[in-house]
């Protein structure tokens, strides 16, 4: 009986050791484990903080990025405003050019062939009496040649007046009289030009198609 109560007694004492033990490894362990989990938490509060601080220096930079993007938005607008006013200004010149060159292709291919008409001439009657001034005129309408007025300017420069004098036109294309001359359409008369005095007379709506003219002038 005395033996049977020993062995109940070491029993109990192995038991209480051992879980005494296993008490101390648990406890240990579960330290160690939160000492662990304290450093990561602790670098990740670190690294959430670099990050945080990452992402206001984008926003800042993403802000001055923005400000800018709108002042070049505004700028492109106008480039683009006067790029597109530049562009029609352009267009219009460019027309302009070559209306200008067709016509100065048609009066060069006029002067080479001879054909061209002088702008003004003077010359003094045979009798010496009468002083003659001619000068041609183009019509344009928009830049193209319309037709000619040639001015006629007549001079007494003899000693004696004149009861009429009779200024006549002589129109030609290809060297040959206008096929719709006619003696009283393109004359014309003054009378009683006196010593010293001058008149003008304008023969208007001459054809575009005249390559040459010729001014008679008549006194009596």
């Amino acid at each position: 009986m005395v033996k049977r109560t020993t062995l109940i007694i070491v029993a109990l004492s192995v038991i209480a050791v051992l879980g005494w033990g296993f008490w101390i490894g648990l406890s240990i362990t579960t330290g160690v484990e939160i000492g662990l989990l304290k450093g990561e938490i602790e670098a990740l509060k670190s690294a959430y903080g670099s990050l945080n601080a990452s992402y206001a220096e984008l926003m800042d930079s993403y802000d001055e990025l923005s400000a800018k993007y709108s002042e070049l938005s505004g700028k492109y607008a106008k480039l683009n405003l006067t790029y597109t006013g530049l562009k029609i200004e352009y267009s219009m010149l460019e027309a302009n050019y070559s209306m200008l060159k067709d016509d100065y292709e048609e009066l060069l291919s006029i002067i080479e062939k001879g054909k061209a008409i002088a702008k003004s001439a003077t010359w003094v009657s045979e009798d010496e009496r009468l002083e003659v001034t001619t000068e041609l005129i183009p019509r344009y309408t928009f830049g193209t040649l319309t037709g000619y007025d040639v001015n006629v300017t007549v001079t007494n420069v003899g000693d004696e007046p004149f009861n009429v004098v009779w200024i006549f036109l002589f129109v030609y294309v290809d060297d040959k009289l206008y096929e719709h001359w006619t003696p009283l359409g393109y004359s014309h008369s003054v009378e009683s030009l006196y010593v010293g005095e001058t008149y003008s007379y304008t023969f208007k709506y001459i054809t575009k198609e005249m390559t040459s003219y010729k001014v008679l002038v008549i006194g009596g």
